[in-house]
């Protein structure tokens, strides 16, 4: 029997399928036979007794392989009880911790192989009985993300800030390393059984900074981002709070400031920004209430949300969609229009740059709506269209023109930012301006350099030109 397992704190769902293949002396048969004798006969009487005590807020970790029962507090020996807490993970009637994924992954025996199967379950019967002994575990588990959102900063004092983490914010008694992505100034502190720290670090004003969680067998969680003081704002000015539209859509728009490369989302949807400010074309919008939720996050992996609560009455009767809502001189953007009044559409009018003036009249409702701005701006593109009833629609997007020199400087903004963090050795900074796919290409180059980097960093000189289409 095998069920699909993930090491990332659940089993993985999916079907079950017997196999004999690890254990040539066990067929499929036995298998089954073996697991329902066990699931109808000795399962009710005791399942209730120790194996559906459900982990509480804290679990006790222990260092014994397969040790699963009583669940959230293991009692260090093995015995039925901790082959039915299996039993029960592999038919997926309880969600393992991490720590039971890591205690019951006991086969093969000696060379685990990351997966919860019924391999396991017959080498922690036989452990059970005594007929074989289980090697010690070997964690290789990360612990959780800092949670953020528990950490506190206060305000710089001669360049230092007390950095706490109160309780829950890591893993227990785990080591918190903290590193000024600007600076590369590190700082490293050993949690409290209660997952609180606290400690001072040297940061000002404007800076972020990682926080690195690391277990007891060095296992890392990824690192979560830390400003000091108001690093990002967002707000969204349009639509209102708690207000209802007659549509199933809509259009968001508002402010916000942060570093260069900066970059907002609406429901996941990637804004328009030019300066400080934001534009997302047609949110789409369920009957009833919506959550809309912006977010804004700068490349150190820093965000801030806010969130706008709207409810939609009605599917919006007629919508116009621009396919490339912002982009760069000259810009051509194409518009889709979608009826859903049941009327049939008998003229349209398109003020493509919202200078009041129509630009394109058509009584073809299948007629091209497209447009090119050959200005930079922002521009409110407006339709009236007009049905066969005499009904009357009013619509419009925003669309957003670029210069190329705003998308020059921005890319030699992220170069110079990040040639300037590795002057100062802050190789986990400049790395933020790196795709994810190569951080770990050029991380070893950076640390390999060491005192030379500096050196080497000065002889890459400027970016002297490039091509943008």
């Amino acid at each position: 029997m095998h069920a699909n397992d993930s090491r990332s704190g659940s089993v993985r769902t999916g079907g079950i399928f017997l196999t004999s293949r690890r254990y040539p002396g066990l067929c499929g048969q036995q298998y089954l036979a073996f697991f329902l004798n066990l699931r109808q006969r000795i399962l009710p009487a005791v399942a209730t007794a120790f194996l559906l005590i459900l982990p509480g807020t804290s679990y006790t970790t222990n260092n014994i392989p397969g040790d699963l029962a009583p669940r959230g507090s293991p009692d260090g020996i093995l015995t039925a009880a901790d082959i039915l807490v299996l039993q029960l993970i592999l038919f997926g009637e309880i969600d393992p911790t991490n720590q039971e994924l890591l205690a019951a992954d006991v086969a093969p025996l000696g060379n685990v192989d990351g997966m919860l199967n019924a391999g396991d379950l017959v080498v922690l019967q036989r452990a059970v009985l005594g007929l074989v002994t289980l090697p010690p575990l070997a964690d290789n588990i990360p612990p959780p993300q800092a949670d953020v959102s528990l950490i506190s900063v206060s305000a710089p004092d001669s360049g230092q800030v007390q950095v706490a983490g109160s309780t829950g914010s890591v893993e227990a008694s785990a080591t918190v390393k903290l590193v000024n992505y600007d600076t590369g100034t590190t700082s490293t502190v050993t949690a409290n059984p209660d997952g609180s720290f606290n400690t001072g670090f040297a940061a000002t004003t404007g800076q972020v900074f990682a926080v690195v969680v690391s277990d007891a067998a060095g296992n890392s969680a990824p690192s979560a981002s830390v400003g000091v003081g108001q690093v990002l704002t967002l707000t969204v000015t349009d639509p209102g709070e708690g207000i209802t539209v007659a549509e199933d859509s809509v259009s968001v728009t508002g402010t916000f400031s942060g570093p260069s490369g900066t970059a907002v989302t609406v429901n996941g949807r990637v804004a328009c920004t030019v300066g400080n400010n934001f534009y997302v074309n047609n949110i789409p919008l369920e009957p009833g209430a919506n959550t809309l939720t912006a977010t804004a996050t700068m490349p150190d992996g820093l965000a801030t949300s806010t969130t706008r609560i709207i409810t939609s009455t009605a599917v919006t009767p007629v919508t116009i969609q621009a396919d490339v809502p912002c982009g760069y001189v000259p810009h051509a953007v194409s518009f889709v229009l979608t009826n859903n009044s049941g009327n049939a559409i008998q003229q349209i009018d398109a003020d493509y740059d919202g200078n009041g003036t129509i630009d394109f009249s058509a009584t073809d409702a299948e007629a091209e709506l497209a447009y090119s701005y050959t200005a930079t701006g922002i521009y409110q593109a407006t339709f009236t269209i007009y049905d066969q009833t005499g009904g009357q629609y009013n619509t419009s997007q925003t669309i957003v023109v670029l210069a190329t020199d705003s998308a020059d400087a921005l890319l030699r903004g992220v170069y110079n930012s990040m040639l300037n963090r590795l002057r100062v050795n802050a190789i986990d900074g400049a790395l933020n301006y790196l795709a994810p796919i190569v951080q770990d290409k050029y991380r070893p180059v950076f640390q390999s350099l060491d005192t030379n980097l500096q050196a080497v960093v000065d002889q890459l000189g400027v970016l002297s030109g490039g091509s943008i289409g």
